[in-house]
């Protein structure tokens, strides 16, 4: 037996009849501006329908979901935990091996014949990169920091649009403005339900 989920055929038949309806639908006059009031106020209707029938399949499966995450999070974070202090304790193990190799092939070079053949090869012997079992590696990665923010040119800074939209409609009209920003209205069609 499979639990195959299916749209009720009125919601989906209510759904395809409103659709319809506001595609078509045209407005003239007062009446017909009334009458589209009405159709935009049940497509509202039919939403929220098909928002609390959707949430009745989703909202156990997300509660599910929250219990699972929360089951398993301490024994994650105590894995990332060891996992960050053993990879320090080998990235220092492993710069030591590396400033050990870098002195050998110093020793080796100090005084000698350039022309050896045999001194290519003894520079080979000593390897600078270190092998890790299990299948690790080391990778040298970049990062960016910022040491001056007054020279980092303008193009790098980006707007914060929710701190700027709060602060500039917080103003009252006899404050002063923030520069190069203006608040203007838009108007929206909004249903009261």
């Amino acid at each position: 037996m499979t639990n195959e989920l299916t749209i009720p055929k009125a919601i989906e038949n209510e759904t395809a009849d409103l659709v319809v309806q506001a595609n078509s639908f045209e407005i003239t006059d007062k009446l017909s501006l009334d009458q589209g009031s009405i159709i935009t106020s049940n497509i509202r209707k039919m939403a929220k329908i098909i928002k609390e029938r959707k949430e009745e399949i989703t909202k156990p499966m997300n509660t599910a979901l929250k219990s699972a995450r929360a089951l398993f999070k301490p024994l994650e974070e105590q894995l990332e935990t060891a996992e960050t202090v053993l990879k320090y304790k080998i990235g220092g193990f492993q710069a030591k091996l590396q400033d050990d190799a870098l002195k050998q092939r110093q020793e080796l070079l100090k005084g000698a014949d350039p022309f050896d053949e045999s001194l290519t090869e003894k520079l080979a012997e000593i390897d600078l990169r270190q092998e890790l079992a299990g299948g690790l590696y080391t990778r040298s990665d970049k990062e960016i920091v910022i040491i001056d923010e007054n020279l980092v040119p303008d193009k790098y800074w980006e707007i914060n649009m929710v701190l700027l939209r709060k602060d500039a409609l917080a103003l009252k009209s006899t404050q002063k403005m923030i520069a190069g920003v203006e608040v203007r209205i838009k108007k929206n069609i909004v249903i009261r339900q």
